[in-house]
């Protein structure tokens, strides 16, 4: 009962995460929450995996592949990159659940609802951001409209063991796309 235990502590904060993450689309437009790195513009949706990337759209993930964004028509997209999403995989897998009582029922939900909350990004209408740039330490940095940073892919301040840096030639591609995008 004790490892069901963690898991729903685990459970219960990715669904804070992504609660915090969204707003909904129903509030002020005008209310905005810089510390939180939130815009009313923003969606969350389950990620699709099946998208192709048309012309001009990019996708770009992190030195360690911790996460991805991508410019897909006029939306950035943000989400967990593969290797968070493998180890998420391995790790809720509902397969290698022991036992057929009660706790491991309580596993398999809490492993399930873990998996499925982390298989969804965070969308951002191109109109809402001014720019994208990048840092000297190789993160990506998104200006909104306002002319503040937002906090799209920043981690908390503990160390995560996540890497949020791009290679130079990959974040070159993204930020080229992105003011391509702009301009049109």
């Amino acid at each position: 009962m004790r490892f069901a235990s963690r898991h729903i502590i685990v459970a219960l904060a990715t669904t804070s995460f992504i609660a915090a993450c969204h707003r909904d689309r129903d509030t002020d437009k005008g209310d905005q929450d810089d510390k939180a790195g939130r815009t009313a513009d923003a969606a969350l949706v389950k990620r699709d995996t099946t998208r192709a990337l048309g012309p001009g759209d990019v996708r770009v993930s992190t030195v360690d592949s911790s996460f991805d964004v991508a410019l897909i028509g006029d939306t950035v997209h943000t989400g967990f990159g593969k290797r968070v999403l493998d180890d998420v995989d391995k790790k809720t897998d509902t397969a290698a659940v022991e036992g057929k009582g009660f706790a491991a029922n309580i596993e398999k939900m809490v492993k399930s609802t873990v998996a499925d909350a982390m298989g969804h990004e965070i969308l951002f209408p191109v109109s809402s951001i001014q720019d994208v740039r990048v840092d000297d330490s190789g993160r990506l940095e998104f200006i909104g409209n306002d002319g503040k940073k937002m906090h799209i892919l920043e981690s908390s301040s503990r160390n995560t063991g996540v890497n949020s840096t791009f290679r130079p030639d990959d974040a070159k591609r993204f930020i080229d796309a992105f003011h391509a995008r702009k301009a049109r």
